[in-house]
């Protein structure tokens, strides 16, 4: 699989869908400008087709996306790190369907509690 990243972007962490259909990858921006805005999760078919960008529904659209991690062979798990009111910066998981193109964020509460009965 290779694609071309547009002029100033490099790419990171490649992880195989379990199928082995699709790889997420992040491109960021090699300048190094804020990684709360140019960081992004992408998810490619091996043949180097069906590239789509994982964008978060607004209000958080314009943040980053990192640390994809597949859910099942179509749906990945990404993290976003937003700015709410105040200037206080929050974790959030979001997951991304990659057939239909749907997002949908994740309950951190509910998963923390489950974590601590672990």
């Amino acid at each position: 699989m290779v694609r071309e990243l547009p002029c100033g972007q490099g790419a990171a962490n490649p992880v195989w869908s379990p199928n082995s259909n699709l790889i997420a990858f992040i491109s960021y921006n090699l300048q190094g400008h804020s990684p709360l805005t140019t960081t992004h999760a992408w998810i490619i078919k091996v043949d180097g087709s069906g590239d789509r960008r994982v964008i978060l529904p607004e209000p958080d659209a314009r943040f980053s996306t990192f640390s994809p991690l597949w859910i099942s062979n179509e749906v990945l798990q990404v993290r976003a790190l937003v700015l709410q009111p105040g200037n206080k910066l929050v974790q959030k998981l979001y997951i991304y369907h990659y057939e239909t193109g749907k997002i949908l964020k994740r309950n951190l509460q509910r998963m923390r509690r489950q974590e601590e009965a672990w």
